[in-house]
């Protein structure tokens, strides 16, 4: 029989697993499968799934040994689909080409399944070490390994390692788990080389940032020392060669040329100042070095992008001493950018899709929105000017783009396409200033506002419904059809995993609807850190570990017996979510300091819910089950987290406080513990 203080390590091990874990395949799962990535959040619910299902089948035959072997086949499947085109059932409305040998939404569902089963099998382990301890130590331990466990991974995109080292930190884990027992040790350390090899011969001709796999290829002219970048298996952008040396000898790169220095030809005067938002390579920052700017800011999300064209860019346009880069995410850096610009210059900025139907939001989804473009405009003098660059796949994009400068300028742009260009006929420049949008004949170049004008009106992007690459305030088919599956899987493995016992009691449909109600919040938590910080890596370490931090604190508050009282938990708790809700940005002029506020009052509502949920848990008498209940709770709130697309981010407070308010109505008649 282990001591409390073996079943306490355990189960911080286990925990830090979990969280790491979840960390790693969002990034392996959608870097390799690349359908993966237009389901946001799949692959986050279906960890919560197996997760748990794993507690509820706690006190089961234990088959969490299996977790190794799993993980490989996992592993190997990723192998096997890396870069592989999966074919839309719908035709040429979207963008997976028709080529592809298996339907999206049959490779969604499987790859959901089999995450779950993963999860299953170490959530099975994580319930069992709770039963083993007093509910709130267990659930104390559970958060701080949480907590390691994200922070690590944090760590690991901060130094920007490969997914070899992420797999060595997994086997490690499962390796120290399986310690007490000889067989599954060695069976782990023989399927951690197999999987060790398999993940470093995947990528070891791809470079990792913190937010892409990245594969570099030369590209012609020979010489030119131009190069092609690609993202999880996309194109992304080129490096090219634009100097006049090789624009006058080679008719590719002239036509290039031509569309990096539009904005400059456009507006019909020089540019001193230029800010450019997506600066990547370096490809428009070295278009205004041409054009004489004294000083280019640059602006750019990604470090080891801005890196690879610090180091490989022909024209080494970072090097030049009048630029000044910016390693941020652009809508944090609008905030207050401390100067006003003659030119601002957003470059085919696009985070991981050409065009799709099925995007949801993305790293670059506030860029595109009528509060961004607002921010464009407070940070252009008079007399400035906008130029946006934006591929076109289908027509009412650009429309949606016309609205959206329209309702940050206060009238419409001028848009052009140049058919000879790289992008063709979908290559769309959109320009505009404060007070007129600059319209001038340009050889070549076909000024195509009037095909706009006759489109049916499309919802603009805002703030509150980001979502530039939905035509409508509606669920795609793939999306529906794709989501009914995964609900249909996740309804099978409760039924198969919950004892008849447990079902259907006022007590898990308590823990089911707190957890419901947790992950929805959590969700328009991510989204508002977002806004303040920027759609960064390190935003979403700070929102999940804010939350887990709130947890422990409440925790804490109620072993001392500091917590407020059940009554005033929950007025504390339905207060916090409408001071969330009606919570204004820019209250202090530091962007950092009004970030941190805003960060503060939306992350006090995690304190009362988790006071609420603790409080709820301490009576419990089978606790990995009951977590696994609330788990299970928050699938359904990552499901219904979908709804966005219809209604926005704001109507999902709205509907937290129904789970929340069932919540408390289901448990209101148990016997409240004095605090």
């Amino acid at each position: 029989m282990r001591d409390k203080s073996a079943a306490s390590l355990d189960l911080f091990i286990v925990s830090a697993l979990l969280l790491f874990l979840e960390f790693v395949l969002i990034r392996w799962i959608t870097a390799s499968i690349s359908i993966t990535a237009y389901y946001s959040n799949i692959i986050l619910i279906s960890c919560f799934l197996g997760f748990g299902l794993g507690c509820m089948l706690s006190s089961r035959r234990d088959f969490s040994r299996w977790a190794a072997a799993v993980l490989v086949l996992l592993i190997l499947v990723c192998r096997l689909y890396d870069g592989a085109t999966i074919a839309s059932p719908f035709g040429a409305d979207y963008i997976f080409s028709s080529k592809g040998p298996t339907h999206g939404f049959f490779i969604v569902p499987a790859v959901y399944a089999g995450v779950a089963c993963l999860f299953t099998c170490i959530g099975q382990r994580l319930g069992a070490e709770m039963n083993g301890l007093a509910p709130l130590r267990g659930y104390t331990v559970n958060i701080a390994g949480s907590l390691f466990g994200t922070a690590l991974f944090g760590l690991f995109s901060f130094w920007q390692t490969t997914p070899t080292a992420w797999f060595i930190v997994v086997f490690l884990a499962l390796a120290l788990l399986a310690r007490r027992h000889r067989r599954a040790l060695a069976a782990t350390g023989l399927l951690a080389v197999l999987s060790v090899v398999v993940v470093h011969a995947q990528q070891k001709t791809s470079l990792w940032s913190p937010y892409y796999k990245i594969r570099l290829s030369a590209i012609p002219p020979a010489g030119s020392g131009s190069f092609g970048v690609e993202v999880n298996n996309d194109y992304h952008q080129y490096g090219l060669n634009l100097s006049r040396q090789w624009t006058s000898r080679d008719p590719w790169l002239r036509d290039w040329g031509r569309i990096y220095d539009f904005p400059y030809e456009i507006s019909g005067k020089t540019a001193p100042e230029v800010l450019v938002l997506g600066a990547g390579t370096g490809n428009d920052v070295a278009a205004a070095l041409r054009h004489d700017a004294a000083r280019v800011d640059a602006v750019e999300l990604d470090p080891l992008i801005y890196d690879i064209g610090l180091r490989r860019h022909p024209e080494r346009p970072y090097a030049d001493a009048r630029v000044h880069v910016f390693l941020n995410d652009a809508r944090f850096f609008l905030k207050n950018p401390g100067r006003r610009y003659d030119m601002v210059v957003i470059g085919w900025l696009d985070s991981h899709r050409l065009f799709s139907s099925l995007s949801n939001v993305r790293q670059d989804n506030f860029m595109y929105t009528v509060e961004s473009m607002r921010q464009i405009r407070s940070a252009l003098k008079e007399d400035g000017v906008l130029c946006l660059s934006f591929y076109v796949g289908r027509p009412w994009v650009a429309k949606k783009l016309q609205g959206m400068l329209a309702g940050g300028f206060g009238h419409p742009p001028a848009i052009y396409n140049y058919p000879a260009g790289g992008y063709g006929d979908g290559g769309h420049l959109m320009v505009i200033g404060p007070h007129a949008a600059p319209s001038r004949t340009m050889p070549g170049f076909n000024d195509i506002d009037r095909v706009y004008e006759t489109l049916k009106p499309t919802p603009v992007p805002t703030d509150d419904w980001p979502f530039l690459y939905y035509q409508d305030r509606t669920i795609s088919r793939d999306y529906a059809i794709a989501l009914l599956l995964i609900l249909g899987i996740s309804i099978a493995g409760v039924s198969l995993a919950m004892p008849s016992r447990l079902a259907a009691t006022r007590s898990n449909a308590t823990f089911f609807l707190l957890g419901a109600g947790f992950l929805l919040l959590e969700v328009k938590n991510l989204n508002r850190l977002a806004l303040a910080f920027g759609s960064t890596w390190l935003v979403t370490s700070i929102a999940v570990s804010g939350v887990l931090t709130m947890v422990l604190l409440s925790v804490w508050c109620l072993q001392n017996r500091l917590a407020p009282r059940e009554s005033w938990t929950w007025a504390g708790l339905f207060g916090s979510i409408v001071l969330a809700a009606c919570w204004p940005s820019g209250l202090l002029a530091r962007p950092l300091w009004d970030g941190a506020l805003t960060a503060l009052v939306i992350s006090s509502t995690f304190f009362f819910t988790n006071i609420a949920f603790a409080r709820f848990f301490e009576r419990t008498g089978a606790p990995g089950e009951s977590l696994g209940f609330n788990v299970l709770g928050s699938v359904i709130g990552g499901l219904l987290e979908y709804g966005t697309l219809i209604v926005g981010f704001k109507a999902m407070y709205g509907l937290a406080v129904f789970f929340y308010a069932a919540a408390w109505w289901s448990g209101r008649r148990r016997p409240a513990l004095s605090s």
